[in-house]
């Protein structure tokens, strides 16, 4: 009988039962496992501590998921639910060859990141790292510097704007020196604008 198969039923300390379930050369084999509680099996085989393969794809999960966490790249949280859920899976069918477990594992990470990124969508296709995306837009301002299709100006507002009280104006129109103008676009470092 497999240790797998030993979950609940008694703890084994006598080389005589050892022999009969086909441990060789053991001096003690301990089976921490109460039938009431979690599953765990820890035993002692020549000096080596093992560890159930349930705990073991657990702990993976968990150490992925907490990098994952520290990280937020919501690339390595697959990685994570998959090594869980073949835990549970571990722990439904304790004797999932190894060779299944890590085919399980690999299919479930990659299936479960690559719907992820099939599926997951920005808000907005041009977004830019470090500014607003839409504040600004609307907010109206004095022209310092005069601008047009041809020459960037400048755009002065009485509270800061994304940080800043002047920015370079861009305008497909003419636009004249002490004019209020509107913010209808960011485009870079510079506001698009239009006269009032």
């Amino acid at each position: 009988m497999p240790f797998s198969r030993l979950r609940g039923i008694k703890l084994i300390e006598n080389y005589f039962d050892c022999k009969l379930l086909g441990v060789k050369n053991s001096v003690s084999v301990h089976l921490i496992i109460n039938s009431a509680k979690m599953p765990l099996s820890l035993f002692h085989l020549n000096g080596a501590i093992m560890i159930d393969a349930v705990w073991a794809w657990a702990i993976l999960g968990i150490i992925l998921l907490s990098i994952e966490m520290a990280i937020g790249t919501l690339d390595i949280l697959w990685f994570g639910v998959a090594a869980i859920l073949v835990a549970i899976a571990m722990w439904l069918f304790p004797t999932m060859p190894p060779a299944a477990q890590y085919i399980m594992f690999a299919a479930l990470s990659l299936i479960s990141l690559a719907l992820w990124r099939f599926h997951y969508k920005k808000t907005e296709k041009n977004s830019r790292v470090g500014q607003s995306q839409g504040e600004e837009i609307g907010r109206i301002g004095i022209v310092i510097a005069a601008c047009g299709p041809t020459a960037n100006g400048k755009i002065r507002f009485a509270q800061g704007l994304m940080g800043a009280r002047e920015w370079t104006a861009v305008s497909n129109e003419l636009i004249t020196e002490n004019t209020e103008a509107e913010v209808v676009a960011v485009e870079g470092n510079a506001l698009r604008i239009k006269s009032i």
